[in-house]
């Protein structure tokens, strides 16, 4: 496996890469995402700044947040642009009422059974969900960013904050802040998806142990195999006889970390990826060559090529 070069020789830098902090709406949203955050590692490394880069997630963010919050939300932008007037009244018409929610009970006469009122976020299959969610996250991120001096970058609710961890962990901090402001609109954090990288050796060391590592296992968050830099193959450690572990994080499905976790990351994603394709043409090649197809170039070979766009 050769060594990958840093992605600054090879892709320059936009110009609004500061802007894209929802991308919603910003085609290949993901992909800038991923190379400013990229972008940003390798700079803080090249240069020797002590900065810190964590990824968080929201509980079943699209069904808990606070409507009366998105309400509001979205009519501050209203407010500001009058052409988003119709959203607001959209977005109300569809959620200022609690529908009965119902789910199949076989037992019950109808068929059906009560569950609860739909009180909270908004339907999955609701297109103006999604533009709902960040609206209502929106001032609490920019108003971090502003009062900390951090930088968040979000897709929908995985969320990346990068900085100074003297400004991101301790008490009254800037995560510590985040999460407060996220929990007054009814958001919960979703502290298994949690993860951190750091530039420099000390760069974590007031981290909170639920960014390092696993509350039930106890084991260090964010470690792979170690793969050989020239065959891909785990290495094991000679004395043990277990695979050697690197670390780093993995955010939009792409790493982020030192040149062995990114190497070791990639060699494993195409194990993967080959591997999905052969088990999926074995089970559905002989019922149907059309579907095997259609799943292998639609899904599989799609993330192959997302994979090769981000790294």
């Amino acid at each position: 496996m050769p060594e990958k070069p840093p992605l600054s020789s090879i892709v320059p830098t936009p110009k609004d890469f500061s802007r894209c902090d929802r991308c919603v709406g910003v085609s290949g949203g993901v992909e800038v995402k991923v190379w400013g955050l990229t972008l940003w590692y390798e700079k803080n490394m090249a240069l020797g700044n002590r900065a810190v880069a964590v990824a968080l997630d929201i509980s079943n963010a699209h069904n808990t947040f606070d409507r009366e919050a998105s309400i509001e939300a979205l009519s501050s932008f209203a407010d500001a642009d009058g052409g988003l007037r119709s959203l607001l009244r959209a977005w109300h018409a569809l959620t200022f009422q609690k529908n009965p929610i119902f789910v199949r009970e076989i037992d019950a006469a109808n068929g059906w059974s009560y569950l609860c009122e739909s009180a909270a976020g908004g339907g999955q299959s609701n297109p103006l969900t999604g533009i709902a969610f960040v609206a209502t996250i929106d001032a609490p991120l920019k108003g971090i960013e502003a009062k900390f001096n951090v930088e968040i970058r979000a897709i929908q609710d995985g969320m990346t904050m990068m900085g100074d961890p003297e400004q991101i962990f301790g008490p009254g901090k800037a995560l510590e802040s985040l999460l407060e402001l996220l929990a007054k609109v009814n958001h919960s954090p979703n502290r298994v998806k949690f993860q951190c990288i750091g530039t420099t050796d000390d760069a974590l060391d007031n981290a909170p142990d639920c960014l390092i590592f696993d509350e039930e296992t106890g084991e260090r968050r964010g470690g792979i195999d170690l793969r050989n830099s020239e065959t891909g193959e785990v290495v094991l450690n000679e004395q043990t006889g277990l695979s050697e572990k690197v670390y780093g994080a993995q955010v939009c499905g792409t790493p982020i970390g030192s040149g062995a976790f990114e190497r070791s990351w990639l060699a494993a994603k195409a194990d993967e990826i080959c591997s999905s394709i052969y088990k999926t043409t074995k089970v559905l090649s002989f019922r149907s060559a059309q579907a095997a197809h259609s799943v292998t170039y639609y899904s599989s070979l799609s993330l192959a090529d997302f994979v090769a766009a981000t790294n």
